[in-house]
């Protein structure tokens, strides 16, 4: 599944104070040359908050406009949704990490939902870790935590995934 982060410098928390009318989709020349996201988020880099679009909710309603570009300084044909396709970040959440499905899970859950109270997220495992084995190079990028990031071109945000 492709989801595109775009950094915007705007002030939103949520769908419903997102300041304009219309949302910029996307650049139609690159959405010519390939598959189309799954979804786009919108990372506002005034609060740090986000809201997305998904491409199966695209109707009549989203129009083909050629947009300025102000910071590229050119003319650029932009696909344009109306404000009210824009959808909360949990329920992006909720496709991204199912938590009803980490009751399926034996053994402590807390990775995949945060902090978990004590006795749940399925049986404990009381065993003692194994020694890894190590073959060829040793990995030095699998020793380090990587936070859950998302790039778009040569920027990079973090987005809280809960």
């Amino acid at each position: 599944m492709q989801i595109e982060l775009k950094l915007r410098n705007l002030t939103f928390t949520e769908p419903g104070d997102w300041p304009h009318s219309t949302v910029f989709v996307d650049d139609l020349n690159g959405l010519a040359k390939g598959t189309t996201p799954f979804a786009w988020v919108y990372l506002s880099q005034k609060t740090g908050q986000w809201v997305w679009l998904c491409a199966l909710d695209r109707d009549d309603s989203w129009k083909e406009q050629v947009i300025w570009d102000g910071m590229r300084k050119f003319n650029v044909p932009t696909l344009v949704a109306p404000k009210r396709y824009l959808r909360h970040a949990n329920e992006l959440r909720s496709i991204l990490l199912p938590q009803q499905l980490l009751q399926c899970i034996e053994g402590p859950a807390a990775a995949f939902r945060g902090a978990v109270p004590e006795g749940e997220g399925g049986a404990a495992d009381d065993r003692t870790a194994e020694p890894q084995k190590q073959r060829g190079r040793p990995n030095v990028k699998a020793d380090k935590q990587s936070p859950r990031t998302a790039r778009t071109r040569n920027r990079q945000a973090d987005i809280d995934l809960g």
